[in-house]
């Protein structure tokens, strides 16, 4: 029994600490100077969690040390959570009743203006170029009444950047506009996302974290939150996820199935409990993609083992575009692996493809392709069961050519050969719906995807006709869409 269980193991850890519980718990003071039970109980909370529910952990934690719901969330317990369980103390999760914060996702669609932009200049060099060199375009290409907020690391020198951007075009001065924050990537989709408060008012929305064991912790924003973030209200989600796996065009939200899983296994609830989490939270018609699968997340690395989605990220294979076209209806891009393999061999006749691999050309031409094939074929269900799911919506499914490598076996990974087209940035420009894209300098499958964003009733916007940007950004497995988030 779980219950009987969580009650030895924390009977073990006291009695190693020469603690006892007595009837009315120990004083919290007394445990934090217990020699590393805090730490030790922290440890156990992750467990837990992971093999428990939420209110049995909690229950325990209360009736065995007497610890309070503060008390509980300063070892990383999500005892905030329990104020939806009214039964919690007698480990009772009936009756589970999320309330709703009254915000929006802000839509982005391709018939929707764009007007802030969130871009982040993280510490690393290489990216920090790729940053500029993204603002640069983008300056250039979009309309002048978009502006960009943009994070530096505080101990950056604001004023060089300032003199840099100035000469990217006339109107810099006016649109970009710096702020001291740390990050750590250029992926600015996935630590926030745009939101309409309950006020009326454009917003940012934090989720509740990411994975403490990965670098990417170091792109939180919580502990730099303070009346504003990137000069808007910031709010913090209940749910743990990464902006890359959620969609929204104003009609309908798309959440991928990993973060359920995330949540189901981080804060010790159960698969109906996440949803209706998510449900409450992102209030509107909010569907999930991908398969639940409770052993691909691995607790003690707070890490998704195997994905339940056709990719990691719901953006690298799907684009909501919302209502445009002649038509007026609803339109969705999603990546075609067999498109994209129609043209393989012509795109691999391209020398920069095979050159300079540890096989000679006709071999890597050979395995790239091989390795194409087999990747394809493992995502193309997941892909498939999108596809029915957004036809049943009344979308009209576009499809854009896609040649990826699965990511843990790609042995040619010293040079970017993954082509995506999903990865892009909808929303009107010069009062055209449009889709802001970064080609890869491969014309075949380059023009394959700009006519079928026309078929899409989109006019598609390449912000170079070289494939540079791209193919760095592709190396860090992201995109435009993952390097620039829409705040409104």
């Amino acid at each position: 029994m779980v219950v009987h269980n969580l009650k030895s193991e924390l009977d073990e850890m006291l009695q190693i600490h020469g603690l006892n519980s007595g009837e009315r718990g120990i004083p919290f003071s007394t445990l934090a100077r217990a020699s590393h039970f805090l730490d030790e109980l922290r440890m156990w909370g992750i467990d837990a969690l992971s093999r428990a529910h939420l209110v049995e952990v909690c229950a325990q934690l209360h009736g065995q040390l007497g610890l309070t719901v503060e008390q509980m969330g300063s070892i990383g317990i999500p005892a905030d959570l329990l104020e939806f369980f009214p039964g919690w103390r007698d480990g009772v999760s009936d009756g589970f009743a999320p309330r709703r914060p009254g915000y929006q996702l802000t839509t982005s669609a391709a018939g929707c203006p764009m007007s802030v932009l969130r871009l982040q200049l993280s510490p690393f060099s290489v990216t920090v170029s790729a940053a500029l060199l993204l603002l640069k375009r983008l300056l250039e290409c979009l309309d002048e009444d978009v502006h960009f907020h943009v994070a530096i690391e505080p101990e950056g020198n604001v004023e060089e950047f300032e003199s840099i951007v100035s000469t990217f075009h006339s109107s810099a001065n006016n649109r970009v506009q710096f702020f001291r924050l740390r990050t750590a990537s250029i992926f600015a989709q996935d630590n926030a996302r745009g939101i309409i408060a309950q006020d009326g008012n454009p917003a940012i929305l934090l989720p509740r974290g990411f994975r403490a064991s990965r670098a990417r912790a170091n792109d939180e924003l919580h502990a730099q939150k303070s009346d504003l973030l990137f000069g808007f209200t910031p709010y913090v989600s209940q749910l743990y996820w990464e902006g890359g796996n959620i969609l929204s065009d104003g009609h309908n939200i798309f959440v991928g199935a990993d973060a359920i899983t995330e949540n189901m296994v981080r804060l010790g609830l159960t698969e109906a409990e996440v949803r209706q989490l998510f449900c409450a939270e992102f209030d509107g018609a909010l569907h999930f993609l991908g398969r639940v699968h409770r052993d691909h997340f691995i607790s003690s690395d707070k890490q998704i083992g195997n994905t339940g989605q056709a990719s990691f990220h719901l953006d690298l294979d799907l684009s909501l575009l919302g209502a445009v076209g002649d038509d007026g209806g609803r339109k969705a891009l999603l990546a075609s692996p067999e498109l994209g393999l129609q043209v393989a061999d012509e795109v691999l006749n391209e020398k920069r493809m095979v050159a300079e691999h540890y096989l000679s050309e006709r071999d890597a031409a050979v395995k790239i392709r091989s390795d194409y094939r087999e990747y394809a074929d493992r995502r193309l269900p997941a892909l498939q069961e999108y596809r029915e799911l957004l036809q049943s919506l009344e979308y009209e499914v576009v499809e854009v050519p896609d040649l990826r490598m699965d990511p843990s076996r790609n042995l040619f990974s010293t040079r970017n050969l993954d082509l995506n087209y999903c990865n892009i940035l909808p929303g009107l420009v010069k009062g055209v719906p449009s889709i802001v894209y970064l080609p890869y300098g491969l014309p075949v499958i380059d023009q394959l995807a700009s006519s079928a964003y026309r078929k899409a009733g989109c006019h598609p916007v390449p912000l170079s006709q070289f494939g540079r940007l791209a193919n760095l950004l592709m190396l860090f497995r992201g995109g435009l869409r993952c390097s620039c988030s829409q705040v409104y």
